[in-house]
């Protein structure tokens, strides 16, 4: 029944498949599902595969929609090939991973966290797992500092947030940083995303309160509220479970 004129319908709009037992509204929803799911907007492969498969997939494209460029695939992104703490991953070596065994190991926030800390390129990106224990102990680090925060524990200006000139500084350095760890989202650049998104925007907070604190004052609450909001959201294309 899956003769030449049902593929036709099916990715090429073509006239009813005539000899076929499939029920039109079976092809009708084959057709559907694929024009919902194409073009394919992201292919993500690794650098070895650029001269073969990656090359092949365009032109194999190009070859059958070649009425329909619209159908093409729209980008694709490629990576090196991944090192486990500097060294090349080996069963001989004991340092192969799975994903269940290394999540069960370090979560899976910390494991995602290393990933995009390895590398944007297409050189070797290298999976530290030091970067895991010091994610799991961030991340703490920055529960405890919620909880503070939230709880009134940790003392906050009430008043406007932008009554001092420290208040306006920091607003506009979380925006700043927003922005620009949109771009490295968007570009695909997790590792310099990560350095925007997690360790600058703590850093920023971290003198925000340094500086309330030498001026005899302490962090405005509507500001403090906002970057624990805001870190969260920023951080969680890497850590969703933050």
């Amino acid at each position: 029944d899956l003769n030449d004129d049902v593929w036709d319908f099916v990715f090429l709009n073509g006239p009813a498949p005539v000899g076929s037992k499939i029920p039109t509204a079976t092809l009708e929803k084959m057709r559907q599902e694929f024009r919902f799911w194409y073009p394919m907007d992201l292919r993500v492969s690794g650098k070895d595969l650029i001269q073969n498969h990656l090359t092949m997939s365009l032109y194999n494209h190009a070859c059958v929609w070649k009425d329909e460029p619209e159908l093409w695939p729209k980008s694709m992104f490629c990576n090196g090939w991944l090192l486990v703490n500097n060294e090349k991953m080996s069963k001989s070596k004991g340092n192969f991973f799975t994903l269940d065994d290394i999540m069960q190991k370090y979560s899976a926030d910390a494991v995602r966290l290393a990933m995009a800390n390895s590398g944007d390129t297409l050189e070797p990106a290298n999976f530290d797992e030091t970067v895991c224990n010091k994610a799991i102990l961030g991340q703490a680090v920055f529960l405890d500092t919620m909880k503070a925060l939230v709880s009134g524990s940790e003392p906050l200006e009430d008043g406007k947030p932008d009554a001092r000139f420290v208040d306006r500084w920091f607003a506009n350095e979380l925006n700043r940083l927003i922005s620009e760890a949109r771009g490295h989202y968007e570009s695909m650049f997790y590792r310099e995303a990560l350095r925007t998104a997690y360790f600058e925007f703590t850093s920023a907070f971290d003198q925000y309160k340094d500086i309330c604190k030498a001026s005899k004052g302490t962090p405005n609450k509507a500001l403090a509220m906002r970057y624990l909001e805001w870190q969260m959201i920023i951080l969680s294309p890497i850590c969703p479970h933050f």
